[in-house]
């Protein structure tokens, strides 16, 4: 079969980032996709901004394009150090000012052509929703409007803009500038590239692992569309599926020593929905709270439009990612919605025979033109003043209709552990697509059917998206999903493929709506996810024996068991449940790996003596007073306990034995200091012996295992603290950690805070170094930036509480730069300022924006 375009079912024939260009060769990019901006003056009436005691922004307009402007004008005011640090991220300027350490993320952004992808996005808002784009428009005006005071000195300086930083005025902002950095944000949503590079590595460093092992396996087969009907989940071991074909291993030593460094963190959430009959209001709740990197300031920034109290469509209340003009997640007076990753496949990538000057490439068999273009980094000197520096050229290689050749500077691993030729990516965000229009319809929906059709308008990025109004709840998802045909006729996509094979190439058009996961008031009263699977594909650990082929790596399902649990045991036998039962379970922090491992500790302990495996452990007085106090724990991951601490090691150590040897040291260390959930599911799996042939990764047997963790455990603890009766706590060793690129005054001490990698309340964090031994303190990067519960008062109208990390505003000085910090640690939720009365209640300051 001869490859071609992926024809897209609802519009044109899907293009690469190449063919979008190459269709636009002789015009000038700012010409062809970026018309002259509209004569028409925002605001066209005075705009009320107020700022509440939380420091959150309310804006109250006589219109929906005013309230835009206001919104634009308040975040430029709060954070527009942060949005110049984004958009420069997007466009792949980055080096611009912070020099050669930023090149390869400068690299990154232009090799996906990000800041292109937004022009093109723009120029399709215009085309096809132009009052959408008026609106953007709107926004921008009065992000350049408080660009403009800064740069006359009628605002001061924000920090890191001042004299004594970097000291510059940031240019105007353009729309396609807001679109560029939500193209990054679908990127980021849409991210399978690092765990296939992990599979493939694992494939070609230990394919005997992948043999013996189904990696695809969950740790618990909790599967959103199966919730209603448990029967259908695997309670059989399951064998490993069989391994590819034509991956050809690299013999070992072959390679020396590299570090991997992921793409983009992992991006996970929590969310879920309970019916108004299983609650004390008789109306429902909708709690959400997205895990983000965590960074200072937060990358999330709270936001209120209010144009409806005027006529106009808009009251709405959430954050807004900064630099982007929607409020992205929460709620207006009708409908309430929280995302979490879907992890649905819409990346690929192929191993291509190619040479450095080849002009042109054979995908099955066809030639295919090679075009190439180039771009200048500037990257600055240390010192000197920004705008100023040595011009990098690079060169990027695409293939029309078929993505974009990845230079090795950006590449995780070293190339030749992936492929014997170059890697060829493609990405279904190659293609101009219609997310701010979905953002903005969630904004002003009053119902779930139009809660449904904003969704449908969300091709990149696929979240789990859970609503509630008043009347009851629904769960949607639509994204535009390569149909890779019958899994069971060719290999997936969840490794690097040849691009010999026809059969890989996106030339069946996407998945069509029956084949992406939707419910509406389900008969179990509650919906919940948590980036977990939705189909039960990978409950035997295979994704290519299933109807359709959707994606293969998605979170373990700890946090969706917990979850699912709870809401049953709460709402059984006629329970309802309050909004201090939904912040409780946002705060939860027990632990089921803890519930999986303990009792079989209990149980080694007790098999000493008779087990010869386990004579190295008679009369170990330490291992038993360990092993008493993890019996007795309550397997919460609370900071004010030493048991944690104690399971850390258990639980690390175990991993260690069991897997760095056969993973290979490279690749466990990886696995374990860039994506620590994965391991555990891995060693949940062989402790409770899910797959045929666990075994092997515990030869002596679990007891055996655990026995050796524990005794590592005992020998770390006493390294560490002089002993295992010592005084510790998990407030001691675990914290959460919010970097910051520039420095200065934005770094924050480490902020103590409870959970685990497997709790409701997630807080993950590495054990272990790159250099394979157990670090003095564990710091967690991704963590919920918010949680946020929405009810529904007797009129209908949407009421919330919220606890969020830092605070709105990104100068240190200001009162509300670090001001949420203690709730956020805790996890103790406040009302959110909704209502008019509300807000005027809760104000701190007040801003009129004159018409113009």
């Amino acid at each position: 079969m001869k490859p071609r375009r992926l024809a897209h079912p609802k519009t044109q024939a899907l293009a690469s980032l190449a063919s979008l260009l190459t269709a636009l060769t002789g015009c000038s990019s700012e010409d062809t996709l970026n018309p002259a901006a509209p004569a028409e003056k925002f605001p066209s009436e005075a705009v009320e901004l107020v700022v509440d005691e939380l420091g959150i922004s309310h804006v109250f307009a006589k219109n929906d394009a005013d309230a835009f402007y206001g919104a634009g004008y308040a975040m430029a005011r709060d954070r527009l150090f942060h949005m110049e640090l984004n958009r420069r991220q997007a466009l792949g300027r980055k080096a611009e000012i912070f020099g050669a350490s930023a090149t390869k993320a400068d690299i990154g952004a232009r090799t996906m052509g990000f800041g292109r992808l937004g022009e093109a996005d723009m120029k399709h808002l215009r085309e096809t929703r132009p009052e959408d784009a008026r609106l953007i428009d709107a926004w921008i005006a009065g992000v350049n409007r408080r660009i403009e005071e800064v740069r006359t000195g009628e605002a001061p300086r924000p920090y890191g803009l001042r004299p004594t930083e970097l000291d510059f005025v940031p240019e105007d902002w353009k729309p396609e500038h807001a679109f560029a950095i939500g193209k990054v944000l679908g990127f980021g949503l849409s991210n399978s590239l690092d765990m296939d590079v992990l599979a493939t590595a694992l494939l070609r460093l230990a394919p005997a692992t992948v043999e013996s092992m189904p990696v695809a396996l969950p740790a618990y087969d909790m599967y959103t569309m199966l919730q209603d009907t448990p029967a259908a989940k695997s309670s059989a071991k399951v064998m490993p599926p069989p391994v590819p074909q034509g991956i050809a291993p690299l013999p070992q030593g072959s390679l020396p020593p590299f570090s991997y460094e992921p793409f983009m963190r992992e991006m996970g959430s929590n969310n879920w929905a309970v019916d108004g009959a299983r609650s004390t209001t008789g109306k429902p709740w909708l709690c959400g709270d997205p895990h983000q990197a965590l960074t200072s300031p937060t990358r999330l920034w709270p936001l209120h439009m209010n144009s409806a109290d005027a006529g106009g469509s808009l009251d709405v209340i959430g954050f807004a990612f900064v630099g982007t003009p929607t409020v992205e997640l929460g709620h207006n007076a009708h409908v309430a919605w929280a995302p979490t990753t879907n992890f649905a496949d819409a990346m690929d990538l192929w191993d291509v025979p190619l040479t450095e000057t080849a002009t042109s490439v054979k995908l099955a068999g066809e030639s295919h033109p090679i075009v190439t273009r180039e771009e200048i980094i500037r990257v600055r000197a240390e010192g000197a003043p920004v705008g100023t520096g040595e011009d990098m050229s690079i060169t990027v290689r695409e293939v029309p209709g078929f993505g974009v050749i990845l230079p090795d500077e950006i590449l995780p691993v070293p190339r030749q552990v992936l492929a014997d030729g170059y890697i060829l990516f493609n990405w279904v965000g190659f293609q101009p697509t219609s997310e701010p229009s979905a953002y903005l319809a969630l904004d002003r929906a009053k119902t779930l059917d139009e809660f449904d059709a904003a969704v449908d308008l969300i091709d990149v990025g696929a979240v789990n998206m859970v609503a509630a109004s008043a009347e009851g709840i629904g769960y949607h998802v639509h994204a535009s999903i390569p149909d890779r045909g019958v899994p069971s006729a060719h290999p997936m996509p969840w490794r690097v493929m040849s691009s010999k094979d026809p059969e890989s190439f996106w030339t069946r058009g996407f998945l069509p709506p029956s084949s992406l996961p939707h419910e509406r008031n389900p008969a179990r009263g509650f919906i919940a996810t948590a980036n977990n699977e939705p189909w039960g594909f990978t409950n035997d650990g295979n994704v290519e024996n299933d109807p359709f082929y959707y994606g293969t790596f998605f979170a373990n399902g700890f946090r969706a068991q917990r979850i699912d649990e709870v809401l049953r045991e709460r709402t059984k036998d006629g329970g309802k449940v309050s909004r201090a039962d939904m912040e409780e379970l946002q705060r939860d922090v027990k632990s089921l790996m803890a519930e999986t491992v303990v009792p079989r500790l209990g149980e080694a302990m007790a098999a000493i003596g008779t087990d010869p495996a386990l004579a190295a452990y008679v009369g170990r007085a330490d291992l038993v007073a360990l092993a008493d106090r993890l019996v007795a724990w309550d397997y919460r991951f609370a900071r004010e306990k030493s048991e944690p601490v104690i399971f850390l090691g258990l639980e690390w150590f175990a991993a260690k034995r069991a897997f760095e040897v056969h993973f290979t040291p490279l690749l466990f260390n990886a696995i374990v200091t860039k994506s620590p959930p994965a391991m555990i599911g891995f060693l949940r799996n062989v402790i409770a012996a899910r797959f045929e042939g666990s075994e092997k990764f515990a030869p002596d047997g679990v007891n055996a295992l655990l026995l050796g963790a524990l005794d590592d455990t005992a020998a770390w603890l006493t390294a560490s603290f002089g002993g295992i009766d010592a005084a510790y706590t998990l407030g001691d060793v675990h914290a959460a950690e919010f970097p910051t690129e520039f420095g200065g005054e934005l770094e924050v001490g480490r902020i103590v805070v409870d959970g685990h990698v497997d709790t409701v309340n997630v807080s993950p964090a590495a054990f272990f170094g790159e250099d394979g031994s157990a670090l003095k303190e564990f710091s967690s990067h991704e963590m919920s930036l918010f949680r946020i519960v929405v009810g529904f008062g007797e009129d209908g109208r949407a009421e919330s509480t919220i606890d969020f990390a830092r605070g709105t505003r990104e100068d240190p000085s200001d009162p509300h730069f670090a001001d949420q910090d203690e709730s956020w640690s805790l996890a103790q939720h406040r009302p959110l300022p909704f209502r008019r009365s509300e807000v005027e209640a809760s104000e701190t300051e007040r801003l009129t924006l004159p018409a113009q």
